[in-house]
């Protein structure tokens, strides 16, 4: 058997008994300080007991105080493209917090890596015009918000920061 043979049924084994472990059950203990969230396929928000969550920013919420509110309506037009550049981008997947003053101000830069265009218009993708192009193109990138904690221990961020 080459030593490359070894080495892969080795990690393949590491990885089956990890795997099989967590599959089983054996992740039922309390590990780490909080009682498990049950596996689920549904669409809602789950939090772990004894813990509460509260949405920073989301899609196309605006960042900077000139930014228009969201058109439900989905009309794409040159105003619309342009308004992307100031709103909370797409598909947010990598985030780095940069403290400010300990762990209650600091910068929270956010990777928008990529678009839905299923949800982002009325024709779910389909027959895209050059406004839908360029207004997919600027909801990418990456967006940075000055956060600060608020009086209930939740951050907020601070428009135009």
């Amino acid at each position: 058997m080459q030593r490359r043979s070894v080495l892969k049924l080795g990690s393949l084994g590491l990885m089956s008994g990890f795997f099989t472990n967590s599959l089983i059950g054996a992740n039922t203990k309390n590990l780490i300080g909080f009682e498990q969230i049950a596996i689920s396929t549904d669409d809602d928000f789950k939090v772990a007991k004894g813990y509460s969550a509260k949405v920073l920013v989301k899609w196309s919420d605006p960042i900077f105080s000139h930014a228009k509110k969201f058109d439900e309506s989905k009309n794409i037009d040159d105003d619309y493209v342009k308004n992307a550049n100031f709103v909370f981008g797409d598909d947010a997947d990598g985030q780095k917090y940069f403290a400010i003053n300990g762990s209650k101000e600091g910068l929270l830069v956010t990777n928008n890596e990529y678009v839905n265009p299923e949800l982002m218009f009325n024709h779910n993708g389909k027959n895209m015009s050059a406004n839908d192009i360029k207004y997919q193109q600027n909801s990418l990138g990456i967006t940075i918000l000055n956060i600060k904690r608020d009086g209930s221990n939740f951050y907020k961020y601070k428009i135009d920061s």
